[in-house]
């Protein structure tokens, strides 16, 4: 099957803001988005960050982004520490914002396992939410910014493996730096 490009929209000029997860930047829960930014926050701090930070986004946009986010409390301290919990829900929340941001596509529907992806996207004016969206694939780094690329490939070939008509867009968040690469399959 052909494989449908994902068009290109013109960049916006803002700053990427955790704090906004919470706020309806998706069509899911308030709470379950506002996991995410909280995440993000103590991931960021965990590797040295102070708000604001700048982001570097390369792959199919190339950009720098002032990332903001409010400092995690003592009791967001204590829910994150599972590692990999906090680095994958934070780079869900680093990606959501920045996907917003870069490509105007907010996440309107979690998907299924097993699917190959995290996300289906939208317009975030769109009214008819499958008209026009896109699959997400997050995936997040603590400190590594050499494997990015990587693990782009490897989230390509699993997406490659379930076929669909719909573009897909693959998100790797990376901490340390912090960075961001986005690809498709």
């Amino acid at each position: 099957m052909p494989r449908r490009k994902v068009t290109k929209m013109p960049l916006r000029t803002h700053d990427l803001r955790l704090q906004t997860l919470g706020n309806g930047v998706t069509a899911l829960l308030k709470e379950y988005e506002a996991c995410f930014g909280s995440a993000a926050s103590y991931c960021l701090e965990g590797q040295g960050h102070r708000a604001p930070t700048e982001i570097v986004v390369s792959g199919l946009y190339t950009r720098q982004f002032p990332l903001h986010w409010q400092s995690p409390t003592e009791q967001e301290n204590r829910t994150w520490e599972n590692d990999q919990q906090a680095t994958e829900f934070g780079a869900c929340g680093v990606a959501l914002v920045l996907m917003r941001a870069v490509a105007g596509l907010k996440a309107f529907r979690v998907a299924r396992k097993p699917s190959g992806f995290d996300f289906w996207m939208a317009p975030k004016d769109s009214g008819s939410p499958f008209q026009k969206s896109a699959r997400l694939e997050i995936t997040g780094i603590r400190c590594g910014a050499k494997e990015k690329k990587s693990r782009l490939r490897e989230k390509s070939d699993r997406l490659k493996r379930y076929s669909s008509v719909l573009p897909a867009l693959i998100v790797v968040i990376e901490f340390g730096e912090p960075g961001a690469l986005v690809g498709q399959p």
